[in-house]
């Protein structure tokens, strides 16, 4: 399990799970430059989420409620596809 916080590295979000961009890129129109895979290798290596978070607009506290309703979000349809 990872654990995340306002210093985690945004690419750490990514390696942990591909599927996070989605999440990010939702929580603030900012953020979809991160869809550009040159401009996401060089931006996500160097951004923690707290830098995201004022980069987009909104507080560290609401960057991770939204990524963490993705996250459950993403998980209850893998188990519902699994069952």
């Amino acid at each position: 399990m990872m654990t995340i916080n306002a210093n985690t590295k945004i690419s750490s979000l990514l390696k942990y799970n591909a599927d996070a961009l989605e999440a990010i890129v939702s929580i603030s129109p900012k953020f979809t430059k991160l869809r550009n895979p040159i401009l996401r290798k060089v931006i996500a290596a160097r951004t923690s989420i707290a830098m995201a978070s004022k980069f987009g607009g909104c507080s560290v506290d609401d960057f991770l409620t939204s990524y963490s309703h993705w996250v459950l979000k993403l998980t209850l349809q893998q188990l519902k596809w699994k069952s």
